[in-house]
């Protein structure tokens, strides 16, 4: 079933400005601050919606520890720390491991 943010997802897949962070070079126990970092930089320009590349080689620690950390934004209770309003993996297929964000807004 598609819902309306899949439709938006699906626009955001070609969004050729969409702010994005680099995971290639982050040691992985530095992933979950990197990201929180910033998806709170997005938010305090006034930016929405970002772009996490992880990539699809090695072990996928890039990957799993990303896709963990958005998870558990998405049901973080204090709202001051949670950013996430939903994301998903980029479904082109010569995109890279990568995922889109909807943040909080």
């Amino acid at each position: 079933m598609e819902t309306s943010s899949d439709t938006f997802f699906v626009a955001l897949e070609y969004d050729k400005n969409l702010p994005k962070l680099d995971l290639h070079e982050v040691r992985p126990e530095d992933v979950e601050n990197t990201v929180f970092n910033f998806l709170l930089e997005q938010i305090n320009n006034n930016n929405y919606k970002a772009q996490i590349i992880y990539g699809r080689g090695g072990a996928g620690v890039l990957k799993e520890k990303t896709i963990d950390f958005l998870n558990k934004n998405m049901v973080e209770s204090n709202p001051a720390l949670k950013l996430v309003k939903a994301w998903k993996e980029s479904s082109l297929s010569d995109a890279g491991g990568r995922c889109l964000v909807l943040l909080e807004d």
